[in-house]
């Protein structure tokens, strides 16, 4: 039995201990929503597929084609994510565990993939709450990331070699203002450098939040969006379905690039002012490699305001790469993937090793109090 198997398994167990009466209830209310959600799919299919003609009109998606992709296919790229797992030891105290790992793609497709682990962490952490654990484990995780990408960029790039870095995530990470200016500073430098080798830094964004293009859609518009749209995601995933399903081979979609909001007081514009007080500017676009994959956000990183010719042919040379480096059947770009799976601290290993802290908790034999304080405390 494989794991998606087993988790059915398990679903259909927990299924049938719930009582019927309840089930009885929620299952007539769920045929209900069935209902209904038909329905919004066919109006969302329907406003999709006169505000995908508005936006292509109004030059607000453009379109590419991929074809001749010899270049990209063997291609340097370079994949760099991180990973973390909490566990609670006891009430108000955690286990943390940090991974980050570099994935490179010397030779793209055409070559063997080299994996590198960076630091691997495990630390405790006291939370009487439990509010801020999550937030001090992920600002120790992007750490961890940066200083992924400060090796490679400074021991492994060569200068002059063209190479496609993608970070499992934004650039501007994480999108809330950041107390430690030493950590953006770092980061900025990385880039930096990065890019003074010839590379071309991007973060790839795999679950799309937010309103930020449906805001912009609606000023370029002058007019507000249907309902129906709730997200960026919504807008992006279904104009681009109904445009793919129409189009030519080897043609694919995106959004105009449009630089990161710094005017404003959210987390994001915040954010993104830290990195262009250091000259890097970031610029980001949507989009859809095809009818059968999941839309996705690409942001790439300039060291000078690019011009407009720059901005346009440089997304498209990301998008020629992102589409090489992924290969038909597969979800996301290749280094991304490689990148995210072997960094991944899995729940139930996290679980082992922290039981494995508490049982190597020795205490004297013989000692009622002491034996069952431990048992109490971490049960």
């Amino acid at each position: 039995m494989d794991l998606r198997e087993l988790k059915k398994y398990i679903r259909r167990a927990e299924f049938n201990r719930t009582e019927p009466q309840i089930l009885i209830e929620l299952i007539k209310k769920a045929i209900e929503r069935g209902n209904i959600l038909g329905s919004e799919l066919k109006k969302i299919r329907h406003e999709a597929n006169k505000l995908s003609k508005i936006l292509l009109k109004e030059n607000i998606i453009e379109e590419i084609k991929v074809n001749n992709l010899d270049y990209f296919l063997k291609s340097f790229y370079v994949g760099i994510d991180g990973s973390n797992r909490i566990v609670r030891i006891r009430e108000g105290e955690y286990c943390s565990m940090v991974s980050a790992v570099i994935a490179k793609f010397p030779r793209g497709l055409k070559g063997k993939v080299e994996v590198k682990f960076g630091d691997i962490e495990l630390l405790k952490i006291t939370d009487p709450t439990g509010e801020n654990v999550k937030r001090k484990t992920e600002i120790l995780m992007l750490e961890y990331e940066t200083k992924a990408l400060i090796h490679f960029v400074r021991r492994e790039l060569m200068p002059s070699n063209r190479c496609y870095i993608l970070l499992d995530g934004p650039i501007v990470d994480p999108p809330r203002p950041v107390k430690d200016t030493e950590y953006v500073r770092r980061r900025v430098k990385a880039i930096i450098e990065g890019i003074n080798k010839g590379a071309l830094v991007s973060g790839y964004v795999k679950r799309i939040q937010g309103n930020l293009f449906k805001k912009y859609v609606e000023k370029v518009l002058n007019n507000p969006l249907p309902s129906s749209f709730i997200s960026d995601r919504d807008l992006i995933l279904s104009t681009m379905l109904i445009l793919n399903s129409t189009s030519e081979d080897n043609t694919i979609f995106y959004t105009t690039p449009k630089e990161l909001p710094i005017q404003g007081n959210d987390p994001l514009s915040s954010a993104y002012k830290q990195y262009k007080d250091h000259n890097v500017h970031i610029y980001y676009s949507y989009s859809m490699l095809g009818p059968d994959r999941a839309p996705f956000r690409i942001s790439l990183a300039f060291k000078d305001e690019p011009s407009n010719s720059m901005l346009k042919s440089t997304f498209r040379e990301a998008l020629k790469a992102i589409v090489a480096i992924t290969p038909p059947g597969i979800k996301y770009p290749l280094p991304i993937l490689v990148a995210h799976d072997k960094a991944r601290i899995r729940k139930g290993a996290a679980e082992v090793i922290v039981f494995e802290i508490m049982t190597r908790a020795i205490v004297p034999d013989g000692d009622p109090i002491l034996t069952r304080l431990k048992y109490l405390l971490w049960s």
